[in-house]
């Protein structure tokens, strides 16, 4: 049970009396019961046993060493029932001596805990008288500061406070850092909307007085009484204790490993903007990363894009992923219809041209290169001959005649030549994936043409 330290030392008084108490009725009991069966009192225990029952209970004593004890005891000339009944007393004694002395411990100990508690109410009494003057100390400051700013009279401001209350954000107290961070950034929003409501630094600076408290409130006091400290110093100084000191660092980590891959680039932009502006990466390094951190697709669109600052570029990479989102959309519709047994994506015959579309200019024609890549790690056969010793029917990885002079020179070539076939088809990849674009708008919109055009 917990209640006060005056009850909990209350309550172990009365129950160290009524132990006392039952002790001593079970004592006298005794005593009436003896005196009742015994006309005369018992006879001391004879020094001799006395010694013999000490040194047989020095140990863990068991039934056969006891049996043996009394047939020694026997020998000895005493009897053996006189024997064990001084037996059974000189333990009795000793059981109630050890109570004794337990029972002064006891009481000695609730002596020493009534001191404590008697102390530790003297403690908390202080403690709270204490409380009370801060308490008082800080009411005379929060007078002070408010007198000496009714004396300087602030700026009137252009107007009265015309916008609609923002909701004002909870007493901050203490908490963890993610918590501080969102209670700062309604702290922010108040201001932020209620701008005419604190038109003057000393009217935020009296706004924050009003909802911290506790740690928070001692931290920030000093600068409540500097008139040359700004909301931004103060809170500046609460995120010393607050604020998480790792967030910069942990950011630029997950800045460094974070990669679009097959993620939506809406999705993608969102949490690379995020961690950007947490790790404070300047906008010319964002501009390279970014380049580096999109999709295959949208790293071949934006490869010759140079961008005007970070918002053109991320507006031309958004732009860039919609049309290749609408193109792929295109695509799978075309192919669900193909699959269905119709024609192309207008449902006509395949084998019919499309409607040309008279509300668009002409397009360029893109060059029309082969599809098929070849291989990066074969040998440029064209010519037929070995790389190494000039012969036909064979490759240079198979020549049967050692390493000739030149031969490195004549791979590097040959890769160089295989490069730049893979360069121009993946650009042909690119031509195609316009023109796909070009030809499905359209069709589609040579389909919506009324009939009377």
């Amino acid at each position: 049970m917990v209640g006060t330290p005056a009850e909990n030392q209350q309550r172990r008084a009365e129950e160290a009396a009524r132990r006392h108490c039952i002790r001593t009725s079970l004592r006298e009991s005794f005593q009436a019961d003896d005196e009742e069966g015994n006309d005369h009192a018992e006879p001391p225990i004879n020094p001799q046993l006395v010694k013999a029952f000490e040194n047989l209970c020095d140990h863990a004593l068991s039934r056969e060493e006891y049996a043996a004890f009394l047939t020694n005891m026997e020998k000895e000339g005493h009897k053996r029932d006189d024997v064990s009944w001084d037996f059974a007393r000189w333990v009795s004694e000793d059981q109630q001596k050890i109570i004794d002395e337990k029972d002064r411990e006891i009481e000695e100990l609730n002596g020493g805990i009534q001191i404590l508690d008697s102390d530790l109410a003297d403690t908390r009494k202080e403690l709270e008288e204490r409380q009370q003057e801060l308490e008082e100390q800080r009411n005379i400051v929060r007078a002070v500061i408010a007198g000496s700013r009714q004396m300087t009279p602030a700026p009137e401001p252009t107007g009265k406070a015309t916008s609609k209350k923002f909701p004002d954000p909870s007493i901050w107290k203490s908490g963890t850092p993610s918590e501080w961070k969102q209670w700062k950034m309604s702290l922010h929003a108040k201001l932020r909307n209620n701008s005419d409501w604190y038109a003057n630094e000393d009217a935020r600076k009296d706004y924050i007085m009003k909802v911290i408290a506790d740690e928070s409130w001692e931290i920030a006091e000093p600068y409540f009484q500097d008139d040359a400290a700004t909301v931004d110093t103060i809170l500046e100084a609460l995120d010393y204790r607050w604020a998480d000191p790792m967030e910069k660092q942990t950011a630029r980590s997950n800045y460094q490993s974070y990669l679009q891959l097959s993620k939506p680039f809406a999705e993608f932009i969102a949490k690379f903007q995020t961690l950007a502006r947490t790790a404070e990466i300047p906008e010319v390094i964002q501009i390279d990363d970014l380049r580096a951190k999109v999709n295959f697709d949208l790293q071949n669109q934006a490869a010759s894009y140079e961008p005007k600052g970070l918002r053109d570029f991320i507006t031309y990479l958004q732009r860039t992923a919609r049309n290749l989102e609408q193109v792929k959309q295109q695509r799978q519709r075309v192919t669900a219809r193909r699959g269905r047994g119709g024609g192309n994506a207008n449902g006509s015959n395949s084998n019919q041209r499309p409607t040309p579309n008279l509300n668009q200019p002409n397009l360029p024609v893109k060059p029309q290169l082969s599809q098929q890549r070849p291989p990066a790690n074969m040998q440029d056969t064209s010519r037929g001959e070995c790389l190494n010793c000039g012969k036909k029917g064979h490759l240079y990885r198979q020549c049967p005649e050692p390493d000739q002079p030149g031969r490195d020179d004549r791979i590097a070539a040959m890769r160089k030549r295989l490069e730049a076939k893979n360069a121009a088809t993946q650009q042909s990849r690119v031509y195609e994936l316009a023109d796909d674009t070009e030809t499905a708008q359209g069709d589609e919109n040579a389909s919506l043409m009324p009939e009377n055009e």
